[in-house]
């Protein structure tokens, strides 16, 4: 992931339970999420770690650093441990000719997040399941 891309969280079970607000890294609001850590966030900084799966072994992750209003205890996420769903993804429009707008409704929690438009990967992503 990559400096300033974007990130979904669905389904999560850390964080407050009112939600929390995501910003962009020039400060301004991105969306308003209404349970956990769900939301759509901006990548501020990204490192690559190394740690430990129980039945996997060591493993690379890749650690994501957001701005939001609230403060997610510093060693999440635990290695194995299940916080939710996230994705992210760059979308290739150089093809098109002409300019098509794709509308995000940011602002009325994980409702709004479901409202928007869906994107699918052409690939998926491959991962291990324990």
């Amino acid at each position: 992931m990559g400096f300033e891309d974007y990130l979904v969280v669905k389904g999560s079970n850390v964080g407050p339970v009112s939600g929390t607000t995501a910003f962009r890294n020039d400060n301004s609001l991105i969306g308003i999420g209404s349970q956990a850590i769900d939301n759509v966030y901006q990548v501020l900084q990204s490192t690559i770690e190394t740690g430990t799966v129980a039945g996997i072994g060591s493993t690379s992750v890749n650690r994501i650093f957001v701005k939001c209003d609230v403060f997610v205890d510093p060693t999440f996420p635990k290695y194995g441990d299940y916080y939710g769903i996230f994705t992210w993804g760059a979308v290739d429009i150089t093809f098109r000719t002409e300019f098509r707008e794709f509308p995000a409704y940011t602002q009325d929690g994980i409702l709004g997040i479901d409202t928007s438009p869906v994107i699918r990967r052409v690939k998926p992503l491959k991962f291990l399941v324990p």
